[in-house]
């Protein structure tokens, strides 16, 4: 994954929010736990209010998953 999209996850420590990512970067292909959308497709509104609306407790597994595959890939 991309370091900027390996940062933003590293540094959820509080809030523990998910990633929201276009489908087009190379970080994509392994941020398969983020909420993934086309920047030319126009449902990606539904995609990224996922990402808004999705309660705490859900966005905080998500991000443990994502969390855990940067750390076991990235050292």
């Amino acid at each position: 994954m991309k370091i900027v999209a390996n940062e933003y996850v590293a540094s959820q420590n509080e809030w523990k929010d998910v990633l929201l990512l276009s489908e087009r970067v190379g970080a994509a292909e392994q941020a398969k736990d983020s909420f993934l959308f086309s920047p030319w497709d126009l449902d990606m509104v539904d995609s990224i209010g996922k990402g808004i609306t999705t309660g705490h407790q859900q966005r905080a597994a998500i991000h443990k998953k994502s969390e855990a595959h940067i750390m076991g890939n990235t050292r």
